[in-house]
C-alpha cells in the first residue's frame, strides 16, 4: 500500500485527542491534519502508546472513489503516566477531543480536571472547548461533571466563563485495515470519505477557535434525532431483517430486493415525521437519506449486521432508533407501517453471544411479543403501536418463510419464529 502526504500549511493550532483509538487516528486526527493542526494523542493503553510514539506515522486508506493513502505523521502521544507531559500539551491547546468509550469518559474527566487549573485560569489565552465523540447518553453533561469536581468552588467558577463542553455526532466510518495493510502498518485504517463533525452549538465557548469540518448546530437534539431516525433506524432495519436472510454485511442487504424496499419505506416514513417535527426542509432530510444510504452501500466499508444490532435491548427501548421514530411519526399522523415491520423483526433477533440479545429471547419465550413490547419498547398491550407491530407479524413471516423456500428450506434462520 502506498502512501500519498498530503500537503499541509501548519496553522499554528493544537489539539488534544484522548484516545488513539479509529474514531480517535482516523477520524478526528485526520480533520485536524486536513486543517493543518499539530496533534497530540493522550492513550490509556501504554503499550499502544509506546508502539505508536515508535512508529511515529500510520496510513489511512481513504475510501473515496477512487480511493487514496494517506500518511499521518508528525504528532506527539503520551500515555497516563506521563502527567507533566499531558499537561504542557493541554496547556497549549487549541481544542480537546476525546474518543475513549462512554464508560470511561468519568474517568477521563476526572484526569483531565485536574490537569487544567494553570490552562483554565490563563485569562491571556482563548477559552478552551473540550467535545466529547462518543457513542453515549448525554456524554457532555458526563464530561463536564467530571472535570468539575477536582477543580474546587474557586477553580470551578473561573471554569464556568473558561472552558466549554460539548458534545458531537460521529458520522464517519473507520474500520480495521485489510490483512495486507495490517501486515504492511498495524496502525492503519479505513475510513469513509466523509468531513464533518456536527457538534452542540450550545456548549461551546467563544470565542474559542473552532476545528475546520466542524458544525456547530443550534438545534442539537433535534440533530441527534435526525441522525438516530434516519441512519441508524436505516442500517437497524437492514440488520434485523438481513440476518435471518442469510446476509452478513451492510452493502449485501443495501443490495437486497426486499431488505432495501423495507428500508425506503422506513425512511420515507421517518423523514417525515422528522420534517414536521422539528421543520428540517424536506429536499435536505433526501439529501441526508441519500448520504446514509450511500454509505451503507458501500461494499469498500464491510461493516457488518451483527453489529448494526449488537445489544438489542438497547436498540428497541422506546426513544431509540425503531420504536422511537414510530413513536415520532404517530404523533405527526404518519403511518409507521415499515418501522412496525423492523420492530416485529427486531424482537425476534437471536445471538447467544450478545447478552442483551439472550435477555430480550428470555423475556418473548416467556411472555410472547406483548412481553418485549412492553418491558423493552415501552409499549403497553392494547396501545396504538403496540398494535401495529403485532399486525405486521404475518407479513414478516410471509417474507422470511418465502425466501427460506428460495434457498431450499423449510423454516427461516434460528430466532425468526413467530409465537
Amino acid at each position: 500500500m502506498s502512501a500519498v502526504n498530503s500537503t499541509r500549511v501548519p496553522s499554528g493550532r493544537h489539539a488534544v485527542i484522548v484516545g488513539a483509538g479509529k474514531i480517535g487516528r482516523g477520524f478526528l486526527a485526520h480533520l485536524c491534519f486536513a486543517a493543518g493542526w499539530s496533534v497530540t494523542f493522550v492513550e490509556s493503553n501504554c503499550s499502544v502508546a509506546e508502539e505508536l510514539r515508535r512508529a511515529g506515522s500510520y496510513r489511512l486508506r481513504v475510501l473515496s472513489r477512487p480511493p487514496r493513502t494517506e500518511l499521518m505523521e508528525g504528532f506527539a502521544i503520551h500515555d497516563w503516566s506521563e502527567t507533566a507531559a499531558i499537561t504542557s500539551a493541554l496547556g497549549t491547546a487549541d481544542l480537546v477531543l476525546t474518543a475513549v468509550g462512554g464508560q470511561n469518559l468519568r474517568e477521563v474527566a476526572a484526569e483531565l480536571g485536574s490537569m487544567l487549573h494553570a490552562r483554565i485560569e490563563d485569562v491571556s489565552r482563548d477559552p478552551l472547548n473540550i467535545i466529547t465523540c462518543e457513542n453515549w447518553v448525554h456524554p457532555a453533561g458526563v464530561m463536564r461533571e467530571g472535570l468539575l469536581a477536582p477543580l474546587g468552588t474557586r477553580a470551578t467558577g473561573s471554569a464556568r466563563g473558561r472552558l466549554g463542553v460539548s458534545e458531537a455526532i460521529v458520522l464517519r466510518s473507520c474500520m480495521e485495515p485489510t490483512a495486507g495493510e495490517r501486515e504492511q502498518d498495524p496502525f492503519s485504517l479505513r475510513v469513509q470519505d466523509f468531513w464533518e463533525l456536527p457538534v452542540d452549538a450550545s456548549g461551546l465557548a467563544l470565542p474559542a477557535p473552532i476545528l475546520p469540518g466542524v458544525v456547530a448546530e443550534e438545534n442539537f437534539a433535534h440533530a441527534l434525532e435526525r441522525k438516530l431516525y434516519t441512519y441508524n433506524a436505516a442500517s437497524a432495519t437492514m440488520a434485523f431483517l438481513g440476518i435471518p436472510l442469510g446476509l452478513t454485511y451492510l452493502h449485501e442487504a443495501s443490495g437486497d430486493p426486499d431488505v432495501s424496499q423495507v428500508v425506503a419505506e422506513v425512511l420515507e416514513e421517518s423523514s417525515e415525521a422528522v420534517c414536521a417535527a422539528y421543520g428540517y426542509d424536506r429536499s435536505d432530510q433526501r439529501r441526508f437519506c441519500a448520504q446514509a444510504i450511500a454509505k451503507y452501500s458501500n461494499p469498500d466499508l464491510a461493516d457488518t449486521l451483527e453489529r448494526q444490532v449488537r445489544d438489542p435491548v438497547r436498540k428497541l427501548a422506546p426513544a431509540d432508533r425503531l420504536v422511537g421514530a414510530a413513536s415520532l411519526c404517530l404523533e405527526h399522523d404518519v403511518e409507521p407501517r415499515s418501522l412496525c415491520l423492523a420492530i416485529a423483526a427486531g424482537i425476534r433477533y437471536e445471538n447467544p453471544d450478545d447478552p442483551s440479545a439472550c435477555q430480550m429471547a428470555s423475556i418473548r419465550q416467556e411472555g410472547g411479543t406483548a412481553a418485549v413490547l412492553s418491558k423493552i419498547c415501552g409499549l403497553e398491550a392494547g396501545s396504538t403501536l403496540a398494535r401495529m407491530v403485532t399486525d405486521r407479524e404475518p407479513d414478516l413471516e410471509r417474507l422470511w418463510l418465502s425466501r427460506a423456500s428460495a434457498r431450499g428450506s423449510g423454516t427461516p434462520r434460528s430466532g425468526t419464529e413467530l409465537p
